[in-house]
């Protein structure tokens, strides 16, 4: 089911032409301030300007999904229809979460700590007398 509603995401791209980022504000709504970011790192300013004017280096974000961003755009182009594409496509894998959680995190492990009283509920941590 999973697979279904990624691919359906994937036709939505295409059949309601969600790549098409308007250019208004300097392509702000082509990722809000994680896409400037990413822009900044792709053009060689670092990680840095989440907003319009140049602003110096921040910590805005975490940078993980920047990167991954900023390596969309020195692939395939800052701000264009194709890295919105691949873009939109990553963001689209993240529907195939909730299967790849069930899938290898079966409920076969806990239920074999628990027969074995590895659960953690033996366990009593001591409050350090907050709340008293």
């Amino acid at each position: 089911m999973a697979f279904v509603g990624w691919i359906l995401r994937e036709i939505a791209i295409f059949a309601f032409r969600t790549y098409r980022i308007p250019k208004l504000d300097s392509s702000f709504g082509f990722g809000f301030e994680t896409g400037r970011i990413a822009a900044s790192i792709a053009t060689g300013h670092g990680f840095s300007s989440p907003f319009q004017p140049q602003t110096g280096p921040t910590a805005w974000l975490a940078p993980l999904y920047p990167y991954l961003l900023a390596g969309v755009f020195k692939l395939f182009g800052v701000y264009t229809r194709s890295s919105a594409i691949v873009i939109l496509s990553i963001n689209s894998v993240s529907l195939l979460s909730p299967w790849l959680c069930s899938t290898t995190l079966r409920e076969e492990p806990w239920d074999r700590a628990e027969r074995s009283g590895l659960d953690g509920s033996h366990r009593s941590f001591p409050t350090l007398g907050i709340g008293r």
